[in-house]
């Protein structure tokens, strides 16, 4: 009866469903599989078993990222967010993928903020160690609050996407600056149409990049973002503060990687959301979406 109810709710494979009906499940291996997409495009894969695991082509690392376990998962009726906690054991000997980066410096400095997470259970036979009969999702979301960090070891939230019920409504207010994020389905505007490639020159640093070719004049990128195509931040954004000139940006905050002279970014213009700058400098004012003409608060009668 109970696996009847688990084949209402979840997809199995005709392997995995001969194997939960059979006697076999008394004596079998569950493992747990973590499978991360993080917001630069990269992926990181691992499990709690003893050596790694292969499934459909993908390598699940014991090790190589330290030591991930799940915690119990949090189902509940109705539309609030469900979620599951995470806790990862590592030290400054695992690292980010493809970077000398430790993981939970990594961690520390936001670098998994959204990320989306897929868990998994793999069963397979006890006399058969390491071939995977199937898989059962557990829970699908992406990273939340990060609950704990230290120098071994970072617990965090995993929320299904129930939590973005949570959006503030309505979405749109009568405000005199643009609503909209530059480059945005509501800007309409391609950021391709508006990207420029330049390379890290002498005296960079991790906050302020300096560059021999020169930008357009001070504040065209003010307000915008680079985008590292080389180096050790390849595939990560930040946020421009300001242009400081013609050769130099300043960034919000600093890349967590180190910077090296010959890297090479794509950098985008920035918007202030004024009607003067969306006409003027992107001549997309007809996507305007703010109300500019509506008077301050202290001034309605």
């Amino acid at each position: 009866m109970l696996v009847a109810r688990l084949v209402v709710m979840k997809n199995f494979s005709t392997e995995l469903l001969d194997f939960l009906m059979s006697d076999a499940t008394d004596s079998a291996f569950l493992f747990t599989l973590f499978y991360i997409q993080l917001p630069n495009g990269q992926l990181l894969t691992a499990t709690n078993a003893p050596t790694n695991l292969v499934w459909s082509g993908v390598t699940y690392y014991a090790t190589q990222y330290g030591t991930w376990n799940k915690d119990t998962v949090t189902i509940e009726i109705g539309t609030g967010s469900n979620s599951c906690k995470v806790t990862v054991l590592a030290d400054s000997t695992h690292y980010m993928p493809g970077s000398t980066i430790p993981l939970l410096q990594a961690m520390a400095g936001q670098l998994f903020n959204g990320a989306a997470i897929t868990i998994y259970t793999a069963y397979m036979n006890t006399g058969d160690f390491g071939n995977i009969i199937g898989t059962e999702v557990d829970f699908v979301g992406q990273m939340g609050k990060i609950e704990a960090i230290g120098r071994s070891s970072c617990t965090f939230d995993v929320n299904d996407l129930m939590y973005r019920l949570n959006y503030q409504m309505p979405r749109n207010l009568l405000q005199s600056n643009c609503r909209h994020t530059l480059f945005d389905a509501g800007c309409t505007l391609n950021a391709t149409a508006y990207e420029s490639f330049f390379a890290v020159e002498a005296g960079s640093t991790q906050l302020l990049i300096n560059t021999t070719t020169a930008f357009p004049a001070v504040p065209y990128y003010s307000q915008g973002f680079i985008k590292m195509t080389s180096g050790q931040n390849s595939g990560l954004s930040m946020m421009i503060k300001q242009q400081n000139s013609t050769y130099q940006i300043q960034l919000m905050k600093p890349f967590l990687f180190p910077i090296n002279v010959g890297d090479s970014f794509a950098i985008y213009p920035g918007c202030d959301k004024t009607l003067a700058t969306c006409t003027t400098k992107f001549a997309n004012e007809i996507h305007f979406g703010a109300f500019p003409f509506v008077p301050n608060p202290e001034s309605v009668i």
